[in-house]
């Protein structure tokens, strides 16, 4: 019975990550104009790679594409994708995924051979572990029922530079072909190679993605860390330079005397 009960609350909580992700009001398509449209090419990495085989793959998305976003952004907390129209349903578990996100200043159809000049200052691990995706291959175009859950949200500000996602598939794994869309001067583009090369291939083909995201502030962040400091205060309050203040003894009632400094401060 124990067992059973594990079970059950493991599969509800999987359920309840999954609709949680796939019916949050929150959420936009990139590239806007395929949000209901089919991309004119299917794209298999970086999830349909064979099982003995290993892939880096940076995607970017152009900021301008984020206009549904709350001025001065929100946190990205999953992304998914949709089956392309010629493949049917799937469902496996790719075991080692890692998943980044970082603002960058690269540009689509801009991205650098080298995989870590596309990387931006921020850069986060959203999701590392193993990788369950499946999809019902329901409509035309497809359901973006490929769900991708973090474990981390992302903070986007979309005023501060394109999103680049980096994923880095270690432990290979196969799947149906996912949408994507092959065009120049658009608002995707990509960069892959194994995941142990420092350099990548380069081309304008792009995942069809959706984005769920939640409104929020990002916390406030110290660049510079304050210096000690010594301000006076109170200094025009004092006619003489020393001043005694009187004490009780609280044990023989006895008045006692301390000289204070004439103009006091306050450090930190």
């Amino acid at each position: 019975m124990a067992g059973l009960k594990r079970g059950l609350t493991a599969t509800l909580m999987t359920g309840w990550a999954a609709v949680s992700l796939a019916q949050s009001s929150n959420t936009l398509v990139v590239p806007n104009s395929l949000a209901g449209v089919e991309g004119n090419i299917d794209n298999g990495y970086p999830f349909n790679i064979g099982t003995n085989s290993t892939m880096r793959y940076q995607q970017i998305y152009a900021a301008s594409q984020f206009g549904a976003m709350p001025a001065g952004g929100a946190f990205i907390t999953g992304i998914a994708f949709r089956l392309d129209a010629n493949w049917g349903s799937f469902s496996t578990t790719l075991p080692a995924v890692q998943i980044n996100l970082s603002t960058t200043s690269k540009a689509p159809d801009g991205l650098t051979t080298t995989f870590a000049s596309n990387v931006g200052n921020n850069d986060t691990v959203v999701f590392n572990g193993a990788l369950s995706l499946s999809s019902a291959a329901s409509g035309r175009p497809a359901a973006f029922d490929i769900l991708v859950p973090f474990t981390t949200a992302f903070f986007y500000n979309p005023a501060a530079g394109n999103l680049l996602l980096d994923v880095r598939n270690s432990g290979g794994g196969t799947s149906s072909l996912f949408d994507a869309v092959s065009a120049t001067s658009d608002s995707v583009s990509r960069a892959y190679n194994p995941v142990n090369s420092s350099t990548g291939s380069t081309d304008s083909i792009g995942l069809v993605t959706e984005f769920v995201f939640q409104p929020g502030q990002q916390p406030p962040v110290i660049v510079v860390q304050p210096q000690g400091q010594r301000i006076s205060c109170g200094g025009d309050r004092v006619s003489a330079p020393t001043r005694q203040a009187f004490l009780r003894s609280p044990t023989n009632g006895d008045v006692t005397g301390e000289t204070l400094p004439a103009t006091p401060s306050v450090g930190w």
